[in-house]
């Protein structure tokens, strides 16, 4: 309903405090580690390295703070203050490795993949993260099944726990990166035959913009600007869905596990097949089709909510639908964007993802607040809105980006052999 809760007992906003400070930590070192990851020799390597002790850092940091609140079952009191605090310090330094993993890493992937093979690859990338999750999840699920499927504090610290030591464990993997092993700079950018030319001649396959849009970085900007928006109003909510199922819809832990399930499953599946079908109808074609597609479910969601609540199993298969095509774009716009940029402005242009999602936490923040004053409706509204707004953004791609790599052929051709004087001056006279 669009009624605000009636108890005072969830606390919203700390949740999107929280969050707002690992978004903030991100976009402020997001942009120094990509400078000096482009930079740098060995740059990308050197500061996934740093990375790497952060890793290690934050995870003690976590497991202490964890192992505090799961002894909370005690009768000592608690000062709650000082431990938000400090759970907000490990939040910023959990940041900082998140910028890392958004900046560097991707952009050595980028470096490590041919061009007009991002796609495909990205989507793999994807879809491994996505099981790696579902697996989590299963993990959770079984853990509170095999008890009372109850949220209490004792239960959820002992998963978190687990989650935080096999994250921090693996904080090793980080100084194993070498920019020296990623492809040359001759490789990188993927070449074939130029049309028109004589044997052996050839150019990048590449895209190039129109000359009539102005600047070449106009792609990436718009592509940027777009992610902002879109994640301007992700960020009010995406926190707090679980809040949702659990406080209004009155779910137990293993159902709102088993949603954390199913959505990512059906994601994974649905990566490959939105990567297949940006081979015929467009990348930016597919990323626009997805959102429209995935706005109009979200929109069913919180005008039908009322009567959808009484409905808990419909409005979960809408929510899951509207999931997946809100986030099956992802791939597709990585790989537009390392196609459009130098390789030596990669990290930077990939850390500014990091401020994309200082947006989407900064605005957490507000949708904590949003959600403990009006209830959880309005703030699906306003995010809904917000994420209409982006989508036009991204439909602003549509005449920049070539559909195919035949019209990206085409476009080369006609930039590269502009018609002579005396062509240009019989095709007047005719």
């Amino acid at each position: 309903t669009m009624s605000p809760p009636s108890s005072a007992e969830h606390r919203n906003d700390i949740v999107g405090y929280i969050t707002a400070v690992f978004g903030l930590s991100q976009a402020l070192t997001a942009l120094p580690l990509g400078y000096f990851a482009d930079r740098l020799r060995n740059g990308r390597s050197r500061v996934i390295a740093f990375g790497g002790l952060i890793t290690l850092v934050a995870s003690l940091f976590n497991v202490a703070l964890i192992l505090y609140v799961g002894d909370l079952t005690s009768s000592r009191p608690i000062n709650l203050s000082a431990f938000l605090a400090a759970y907000m310090v490990d939040a910023f330094l959990w940041g900082v490795e998140g910028g890392v993993i958004e900046g560097p890493v991707e952009a050595l992937f980028a470096d490590s993949t041919a061009r007009g093979k991002r796609a495909l690859a990205y989507t793999r990338l994807e879809t491994t993260k996505l099981l790696s999750y579902t697996f989590g999840s299963v993990l959770c699920a079984l853990w509170f099944q095999a008890g009372d499927d109850e949220w209490t504090i004792a239960g959820m610290a002992s998963i978190i726990l687990t989650g935080v030591a096999l994250d921090g464990s693996l904080f090793w993997i980080m100084f194993l990166f070498d920019d020296e092993k990623s492809l040359p700079e001759s490789e990188d950018a993927e070449e074939e035959p130029r049309g028109g030319a004589e044997d052996g001649e050839t150019e990048p396959a590449g895209p190039r913009l129109p000359h009539w849009f102005g600047h070449r970085r106009a792609m990436p900007t718009i592509l940027f600007l777009s992610d902002v928006v879109f994640s301007l109003g992700s960020g009010m909510t995406v926190k707090f869905f679980p809040l949702y199922f659990k406080n209004d819809v009155g779910m137990s832990p293993s159902e709102v596990l088993y949603i954390s399930i199913l959505t990512p499953l059906l994601l994974a599946t649905a990566y490959p097949l939105a990567e297949y079908v940006s081979r015929f109808l467009g990348a930016v074609q597919t990323v626009v089709l997805s959102l429209v597609i995935g706005l109009a479910h979200f929109y069913v969601m919180i005008i039908f909510e009322e009567s959808l609540l009484t409905r808990p199993y419909l409005l979960v298969g809408i929510y899951v639908v509207r999931t997946v095509f809100l986030n099956v774009y992802g791939p597709l716009c990585t790989s537009i964007l390392m196609d459009h940029v130098p390789r030596e402005e990669r990290a930077r242009w990939q850390g500014l993802s990091s401020i994309t999602d200082f947006g989407w936490c900064g605005s957490a923040a507000l949708g904590g607040v949003l959600a403990d004053k009006y209830g959880y409706a309005h703030t699906f509204l306003i995010t809904a809105i917000f994420q209409t707004v982006g989508t036009a953004g991204y439909c602003l791609l549509l005449p920049l980006v070539p559909r195919t790599r035949e019209e990206s052929t085409r476009e080369n051709n006609a930039e590269e052999d502009p018609p002579s004087r005396e062509e240009h001056a019989n095709d007047l006279e005719v």
